[in-house]
């Protein structure tokens, strides 16, 4: 018996950033990144497998999403990013899940360039009505253009707890297994764990507070904190800020700005 289907494509995610970049997560995406760095409290549709796959329990239909990253850093060098998301959380689904691919292609001041692909499943499970979890798992490959290549396998565990309508709070516990220490240690998985809020006044106005804290190669366990407000002046048009205080690696503070376009809805018919 036929049923309808909604396929969510976002036709537009422009971002604009300021030297910012994640640290401990391979991929965050556009509107975190647009944010500062947070959002893992607020349960995007389009990033929920990158930031807390916890989130899954908060999706209403199926989702897909693309986005492409491009930018330079004085130090850092280049880096281009695509990423590709497809997630179920039809309603009546007990186990709402989604998979999803990063790459991620890097080129240093000195030459040296890394090209990176990431692979990922995850899956979310509802509990109770203000409760959510999620685990998800992927596989990280690398190939930099020494010809060295190296391959990892890791997981990552998440939460959600939203006690009333306006808040939230979020905690992620990412790549629990641990890193790989014959990867260079700039690509290798890290153990970190991130604490997320969230407080939406009314429809169209939205802030996060988040820290992570990588649990690996940062010596006197210092955080990153990041904090996004994000507002809607239509359904389709959406403004973002971000701050970061990044005290992992080089003490910065960032701020970014960002954009968002949601386009129109493709209904089909499935069987």
């Amino acid at each position: 018996m036929p049923r309808k289907t909604i396929l969510t494509t976002f036709l537009f995610f422009a971002t604009l950033t300021l030297q910012l970049r994640a640290q401990a997560q391979f991929y965050t995406g556009p509107i975190a990144t647009a944010m500062g760095g947070a959002g893992r409290a607020i349960g995007s549709p389009s990033e929920s497998a990158y930031l807390n796959p916890a989130s899954l329990v908060l999706l209403r239909s199926y989702y897909a999403a693309a986005a492409m990253d491009w930018g330079d850093h004085p130090n850092d060098g280049s880096r281009n990013e695509f990423s590709a998301l497809l997630a179920d959380g039809t309603p009546g689904e007990s186990f709402p899940g989604q998979f999803s691919y990063v790459q991620r292609r890097d080129s240093t001041p000195n030459g040296f360039g890394a090209n990176l692909q990431d692979f990922q499943l995850g899956v979310g499970y509802a509990p109770s009505d203000v409760l959510g979890i999620g685990l998800s798992a992927h596989r990280l490959l690398y190939l930099d253009n020494t010809s060295h290549a190296y391959t990892q396998n890791n997981v990552s565990f998440g939460t959600i707890i939203a006690p009333m309508k306006e808040l939230a709070f979020g905690f992620v516990a990412y790549d629990m297994l641990g890193g790989d220490d014959s990867v260079p240690q700039a690509y290798q998985t890290v153990p970190t764990w991130a604490f997320a809020s969230s407080y939406r006044y009314g429809a169209n106005f939205v802030a996060c507070l988040d820290v992570v804290r990588p649990d690996k190669f940062n010596e006197g366990h210092r955080m990153n904190t990041q904090l996004g407000l994000q507002t809607y002046f239509r359904p389709d048009f959406a403004v973002r800020a971000g701050w970061q205080w990044r005290e992992v690696g080089s003490e910065e503070k960032l701020i970014s700005f960002g954009a968002g376009y949601k386009g129109p809805r493709a209904v089909g018919q499935a069987l």
